[in-house]
């Protein structure tokens, strides 16, 4: 049975787990969005080699940097799979407003912060799975 939460912070959950986000999961939208944010691309992965320094140090300077913009990213990243879903965690947005006022200002906001033009009719309140939720407020 899968879950729904609403959670700040590094999270490691099971696959069955979601999380809602105002944002987008567009893959050409998150990855100018990933790049605007941290510019290093993600190391390669070898099934071989497995999970490395390098891959740590990319998945801990993007927390730092979504974190530093206040935004959140659904990940697969145990086999190098990347980010998949990106925006701003639902549960604060939600209490200070409703979800058309929320992608509103997440398309003002990407345009703003970044120079990335994010068509409204792709940014909604995402259910997104991932075995980990990068960013958020309260992370750890």
């Amino acid at each position: 049975m899968s879950r729904t939460k609403i959670r700040a912070g590094f999270v490691t959950n099971s696959s069955s787990t979601s999380y809602l986000i105002i944002g987008v999961e567009d893959e050409k939208i998150v990855d100018q969005i990933v790049r605007a944010i941290k510019p290093e691309p993600l190391p390669a992965y070898d099934v071989l080699v497995g999970w490395t320094d390098e891959h740590e140090n990319y998945w801990d300077g993007l927390r730092d940097a979504l974190v530093e913009a206040n935004l959140v990213a659904a990940a697969w990243y145990d086999d190098g799979e990347g980010v998949h879903a990106i925006g701003y965690e639902a549960r604060p947005m939600l209490e200070a407003g409703s979800i058309p006022d929320a992608r509103e200002r997440f398309v003002r906001d990407m345009k703003e912060r970044y120079g990335i033009e994010v068509p409204i009719e792709n940014v909604s309140l995402v259910s997104t799975r991932g075995n980990h939720l990068v960013g958020g407020e309260d992370d750890y």
